[in-house]
Parts: C-alpha cells; structure tokens; sequence
C-alpha cells in the first residue's frame, strides 16, 4: 500500500536521477521489494516509516557476520548475515513516546542502553539480508506508531452468569455421583 505522496522509482528508471549515494544501494534493493518508500524528492538518505516519521540512514548501523543456515561453502567464506543496531533510546527522529513504545516491543531484541538489535541471516545474499533487517526494523517502528486502542472493561451478562453457575452445579452433581459409596457389609 502506496502513499500518494512518496514518489515511486519504476524498476527501469536510474537512481541517479535522484542522485543517491552509493549507500543507499540497499535502499533501493528494498524500494523494488516494497519494504518501504524513501523520500527521495527531498532527502534520498531517509528512510519513511509512515507521514509523521522519517529515520535518518546515519543512524543505523550495519555489521557484516558470518551467518549459519543455506549457503554451502559459501557460508564460509563471505559475511552475508547482517546485525543492524537502531539507537532508539536517543533517535532524534522518533517521538518520545514512539521511543519507549518501540523500546517495549522490541522485547529482548533492545539492549540495556537503548539499542535495537536486529539479526538476518535468512537469505543466501547480504543485500537480501540487509533489505531484510531494514524492513523488520521498519515494521517494528510503524507498529510502535499506531495508536493503543484503549480497553473497554465489560461486565458478563445476567444470562451468562446463570449459565456458568448452572454449569458448575451439573459438573458438582456428576463428580458427586462418581463417589466410591461405603459398601454395607452383612
């Protein structure tokens, strides 16, 4: 799903047209896969996460691992597993109260001083991979940006309240009936 308002790049138009740095590969790779948009108009280095919020490319940071998995002797000789870190703790980008939601739902993927740390190693290719870890990341954030819908307490019906307490009486009277009864001896 497209917003009007981000410029698309068709699959044969040239991405120097929009002068992006050669960094930005792995954003184009993930613009073709519709991972997510990128201002491209504006400023080619931010990524979109939804109208209100734009990541800066600078703060993310990528590490090249070695991956276990598919791969064969290729495993073993190229780093094709990406470990990307967010600062979400201090991101200048992201509303504080985006920055603490986020933090929550990153669960054991945040680090003690605020970093997000996420690992791909699905794909065979490092550009998959860190098409991958970018898009996850991005998928966290606009999850963290929705708004919490509020919990409306609710009170069991009259009618349901006397279902469960008849239900309850039945399943007393069979467990009743199940008794050992003391044999009378003659």
């Amino acid at each position: 799903m497209t917003s009007p308002a981000i410029p698309r790049v068709p699959d044969k138009m040239s991405y120097s047209t929009f002068n992006l740095q050669p960094r930005s590969r792995l954003l184009q790779r993930a613009e073709r896969a519709n991972a997510f948009h990128i201002i491209a108009a504006s400023d080619p280095t931010m990524i979109r996460i939804n109208d209100q919020i734009a990541l800066s490319e600078a703060e993310i940071d990528e590490r090249f691992v070695r991956a276990s998995g598919p791969g064969g002797q290729n495993v073993n000789k190229v780093a094709t597993a990406v470990q990307l870190r967010f600062d979400a703790a201090h991101s200048a980008s992201l509303p504080e109260r985006i920055r603490t939601r986020v933090l929550r739902l990153a669960g054991s993927r945040a680090t003690a001083s605020g970093f997000i740390v996420i690992t791909a190693d699905r794909f065979r290719s490092q550009s998959r991979n860190r098409a991958d870890a970018l898009a996850r990341l991005v998928e966290l954030i606009r999850k963290a940006a929705q708004p919490i819908k509020p919990r409306r307490a609710t009170v069991p019906t009259r009618a349901s309240r006397e279902r469960r307490l008849e239900e309850k009486k039945r399943r007393g009277n069979d467990k009743r009936a199940r008794r050992a009864r003391p044999t009378v001896v003659e």
